[in-house]
């Protein structure tokens, strides 16, 4: 994989997002805790962002903008993956689980296919996918741990004993409790 970019991470900057404060209907904590994060970034100098999970990406890109009036450039790793050679070999087809806020909020619902096709991956797609992709329980894990362990082994049997792989921590640890065979894209991708 050849991406051309140029990185500087400082480990002082990596902060939560506080993604967890707005969908839990906490917004004025939200506001308060991106507000910190936003001007801290800006006392950087700080205005690209590259994200490492749908969650983040949601949150710096779409409601840092509204809840903070700061507007960063954030681009998803996964939008920044160049293949170099194009080809990976793998047995049969993969499943591909879209991460709900790639899907649903950041309108990237055919990024983990059209990156697996491109590096000559077989895709299997589950038919709750795209926008309508099935949730893997991992949102949930914090106030009902039962539930979130049955909506991960449900969406784990949508893709048989295949293979699968999602672009989301939660979702790769949630759906690996349940059973499934899951790679993040960027351990097959290596």
């Amino acid at each position: 994989i050849n991406s051309n970019i140029s990185i500087f991470y400082n480990p002082n900057l990596d902060n939560y997002s506080g993604i967890m404060l707005h969908d839990l209907g906490d917004d004025a904590s939200f506001e308060t805790h991106a507000s910190g994060i936003a001007e801290t970034l800006e006392e950087y100098g700080v205005n690209k962002i590259i994200t490492v999970d749908p969650h983040t990406t949601y949150a710096m890109k779409e409601l840092y903008p509204e809840f903070t009036g700061v507007k960063f450039k954030v681009r998803s790793y996964i939008e920044m993956i160049k293949l170099k050679n194009g080809r990976i070999e793998k047995n049969g087809k993969i499943g591909v689980h879209d991460p709900c806020y790639y899907s649903r909020y950041c309108e990237m619902n055919e990024f983990l296919s059209s990156i697996l096709k491109k590096a000559g991956i077989p895709c299997f797609i589950p038919e709750n996918s795209g926008e309508m992709t099935s949730c893997c329980g991992g949102a949930a894990e914090y106030s009902s741990p039962i539930i979130s362990r049955e909506i991960a082994r449900l969406r784990v049997e949508e893709f048989g004993k295949r293979e699968i792989v999602t672009a989301c921590p939660i979702c790769l640890i949630s759906l690996r409790r349940a059973g499934g065979n899951v790679e993040d894209l960027a351990t097959l991708l290596r």
